[in-house]
């Protein structure tokens, strides 16, 4: 499969391994549930007691083949980023529905890039890599190494991260003051966080690489 035969597919969720694909987990026909759902998701704005909840008509695991061909050219992307950051500057919000683009395999164009996560998934398979289009038509994607939290039983797990860096150049980032200080703030911040929702004195911070 491919990611562009996705887009025959009316709603659907591809997952990364992080969601439990190998490599990817693929739900389609997706569905508004009450009960037992697959996929909850809330927008920024919304609690997450309102958060819209989605079975699946279909689940399995796929087999994606990543498009190998470059995308568009910086020229044009460039232009593209310097009128978002015009639009920054002015108080435009950035936040804002793509617009419609044509299906199959001729364009090249920035925002198509941006809609089929060829770009992030030629570099890696990042852990919790998404592909959502739901059946609304409200299309999402997710490229992130970072698992928030997980719950297991009555235990919950989270594996903050903070700096990035090519493989090659592991050891630069763990010498970074800068990277090291703004990893230690996060874990501080989420050890915080569980703490009213956990037992006393059951949170701890373990030195685990992953």
């Amino acid at each position: 499969m491919r990611l562009l035969d996705l887009d025959r597919l009316g709603s659907f969720a591809l997952l990364g391994p992080g969601f439990g694909g190998d490599p990817f987990l693929l739900l389609s026909g997706l569905r508004e549930t009450r009960s037992d759902p697959v996929l909850a998701y809330a927008s920024f704005e919304s609690p997450g007691a309102d958060a819209l909840r989605y079975a699946a008509g279909e689940r399995r695991q796929a087999a994606v083949e990543i498009d190998p061909r470059r995308g568009p050219s910086g020229r044009r992307c460039g232009t593209r980023v310097t009128g978002r950051r015009s639009e920054r500057s002015g108080g435009d919000r950035l936040r804002r529905r793509l617009p419609g683009l044509p299906h199959g395999e001729g364009g090249s164009r920035c925002g198509e890039r941006r809609r089929h996560p060829r770009g992030p998934l030629r570099r890696g398979r990042p852990r919790f890599a998404a592909w959502v289009r739901l059946p609304g038509g409200e299309e999402f994607v997710s490229a992130s190494p970072e698992l928030f939290f997980e719950t297991e039983g009555s235990r919950i797990h989270a594996e903050p991260m903070k700096g990035t860096a090519r493989g090659d150049a592991a050891a630069s980032l763990e010498m970074s003051a800068k990277d090291r200080a703004e990893l230690a703030m996060i874990t501080d911040l989420l050890r915080n966080d569980l703490a009213p929702i956990c037992r006393p004195r059951s949170v701890r911070v373990e030195n685990e690489r992953r």
